[in-house]
């Protein structure tokens, strides 16, 4: 079964508040979150719709990243990726969850070696991007099990057996390349969608 492969272009107007965007990497990192998982998911990240002082919306990813912690960017610079619509409700409870989260500590490696053997955290409060993007879900009313927090790949799984079932490729937006719009495309991938 193949996975509907769309430009950014032309699958943006349906994303809403809430979809889960799932992410692949072959940077070493990446690659290690991918084994560990067994997953073909490194990051993931949640979409928002965000209008300040009446500008028209703009699309942002919100994610926790190693490093830079809790933060948003354009999802436009996000590059090509993965689209899991969830329909969720984005109420009140995610706002007061998200909005004290941006700019806090990012996780470090070493906190994430410390969860694959099961030790505790070496500080309180850190989200990893499955914990982060699990716990906006959660709070918007879509139900997860206590296993799909643990990464990427589980998260995404979850989603996709517990909510609408779609997925999509969505390709990265056109870049500027010496003053010409160039695609970045990638060929459509096999479905990710569980057994």
């Amino acid at each position: 079964m193949s996975t509907p492969s769309l430009c950014y272009k032309d699958l943006r107007p349906h994303v809403r508040s809430g979809d889960l965007i799932a992410f692949e990497s072959h940077t070493f990192s990446g690659r290690m979150v991918r084994v560990w998982s067994s997953s073909r998911y490194a990051h993931v990240g949640i979409a928002m719709w965000l209008s300040a002082g009446g500008a028209r919306p703009r699309l942002f990813l919100l994610e926790a990243r190693s490093g830079h912690g809790v933060g948003m960017r354009l999802m436009s610079s996000a590059g090509a990726c993965w689209y899991i619509p969830t329909r969720i409700n984005w109420n009140a409870d995610v706002n007061r969850f998200v909005w004290p989260q941006l700019g806090t500590t990012g996780y470090d490696w070493m906190s994430v070696w410390r969860r694959i053997f099961f030790l505790p955290p070496r500080r309180d409060g850190v989200y990893y991007c499955s914990e982060f993007a699990g716990e906006i879900l959660l709070r918007g009313g879509f139900k997860l099990p206590d296993e799909a927090l643990v990464d990427p790949g589980e998260l995404v799984y979850a989603v996709l057996r517990n909510g609408p079932g779609q997925i999509f490729w969505m390709d990265a937006p056109p870049r500027k390349v010496e003053g010409q719009a160039k695609a970045i495309t990638r060929s459509p991938r096999q479905s990710a969608i569980p057994p």
